[in-house]
């Protein structure tokens, strides 16, 4: 277990937990600067593994305080009401579970799942970089491309909680959207140069020509997310989110130059790095609990 930032002060809080392929990160809402706990879950043998690791984290993070609810993000199409989860190909040994109950069985407080990406937005959201935007949307680009919108101060869920699944929207015949998008969607415009996406930062740093075109089409890539985004929910402000976000500055100005020759009427808002990095799914979750918590 790892840890870090400061104890927040205070005695009733709500715990978020952010459930991963291989790890869980557990953390409080309080000032959001909790301390934040970490374990594997890779190795888990089972559900009950799984929420015996979870229970252990949130335990630890509330000793001494006064636990109201947990929030969970979850690699899977899920909502406040969801129970069972479905389809999990990141953490199957969760799929076809009673998950929330095992769990609300073990802490003795209500527990709320949702899709780890829309915990993600709702973080940034409340504290972060969408902070002011009723109306906003996260964009998460690492191994996979996610995508959490909140419309008029509410998560944007869908009818089935499918709502942000863009991954696997065609990008063209045989192509997803999310082969471009993510990591080796870069790695593939940068093969030749370097499979490295740090070290094409560092190029990109130097004024590496080379560097600078493979950025450039990233860019319009994200571009043609971002114009979707846009133009379906007309955010106040889009946030860039996930391990690529940090090599923003590179990438950031194509971007901006795609939505700006491609959507009429233009779009006036913002476009944001995130704020939050990995802890932006962890408050968010606990801020659905405290949600849960206020609606009662």
């Amino acid at each position: 277990m790892t840890q870090s930032d400061s104890h927040p002060s205070g005695s009733a809080v709500t715990a978020g937990v952010d459930l991963g392929g291989t790890t869980v990160s557990v953390g409080l809402a309080a000032g959001f600067d909790s301390r934040v706990y970490t374990a594997q879950v890779g190795a888990a043998r089972s559900a009950d593994e799984v929420a015996d690791i979870i229970t252990g984290l949130v335990r630890e993070a509330a000793a001494g305080f006064d636990l109201g609810a947990v929030g969970v993000g979850v690699p899977v199409p899920a909502g406040p009401k969801t129970d069972i989860l479905g389809h999990c190909p990141n953490l199957p040994i969760i799929e076809g579970v009673p998950f929330r109950t095992m769990l609300e069985e073990r802490l003795g407080v209500p527990v709320v799942l949702e899709n780890d990406a829309r915990c993600m937005v709702f973080g940034e959201y409340r504290a972060g970089a969408l902070r002011g935007h009723e109306t906003c949307a996260c964009i998460t680009l690492g191994s996979g491309l996610g995508l959490g919108s909140v419309v008029d101060g509410r998560i944007l869920r869908g009818a089935f909680l499918a709502a942000g699944e863009i991954w696997h929207v065609p990008a063209r015949e045989g192509v997803m959207l999310e082969d471009q998008a993510s990591a080796r969607g870069l790695r593939a415009l940068a093969a030749g140069l370097t499979d490295d996406i740090r070290e094409l930062f560092e190029l990109w740093q130097t004024g590496d020509e080379r560097a600078r075109n493979v950025f450039g089409g990233y860019g319009r890539v994200i571009g043609q997310v971002a114009c979707m985004v846009a133009a379906v929910l007309d955010p106040g402000a889009i946030a860039v989110g996930g391990g690529i976000s940090r090599a923003a500055d590179a990438f950031f100005p194509a971007v901006k130059r795609y939505m700006d020759d491609v959507l009429t009427p233009p779009w006036e808002g913002q476009l944001v790095r995130a704020e939050l990095s990995d802890r932006a799914a962890v408050i968010g979750a606990a801020e659905l609990a405290a949600d849960r918590i206020a609606r009662r």
